[in-house]
């Protein structure tokens, strides 16, 4: 098996060659945007909001294929849940992927919403961002629903 192909799979190759959640929602939906200055990626994901539900997800990005698919998964992952939900994955997540350890808690919410994916990246520290990003770019619409 190539670098490449261990690093991207074919899960994240799917959704960075036809991604889910694709566009922007139109407003009134809360806007987040996060950039990698390293690198040059650029995501932006809207949200609709039903209380603390989240009813509707979207995004662009100008990004690599890792940070396209994270996005894409995001929206999978997030559909119809609340933004407290969402937070715990963010949490897990970013947790599950800068550690080595087995915590068993972030893994197994990793493992149920598919970011376990992204396990390569695990070893490779520089990369991380790129899936991180959509999940900075969500806590950022997050944060300014309502103003």
């Amino acid at each position: 098996m190539s670098a490449a192909a261990a690093l991207y799979g074919e899960r994240l190759l799917e959704h960075a060659r036809q991604p889910r959640w694709h566009g922007l929602l139109p407003p009134p939906a809360t806007l987040g945007q996060a950039s990698n200055r390293l690198c040059g990626d650029d995501v932006q994901v809207s949200l609709r909001l039903d209380g603390d539900h989240i009813m509707g997800f979207g995004f662009e990005a100008d990004a690599c294929a890792m940070t396209v698919a994270a996005a894409s998964m995001l929206g999978d992952a997030i559909a119809s849940r609340t933004l407290e939900e969402v937070a715990a994955l963010a949490t897990a997540f970013g947790d599950w992927l800068t550690s080595a350890g087995d915590d068993q808690t972030p893994a197994e919410i990793v493992q149920k919403t598919g970011f376990d994916a992204f396990a390569e990246l695990k070893k490779l520290p520089s990369r991380r961002r790129c899936a991180l990003l959509p999940f900075e770019a969500w806590e950022m619409a997050f944060r300014s629903r309502g103003h």
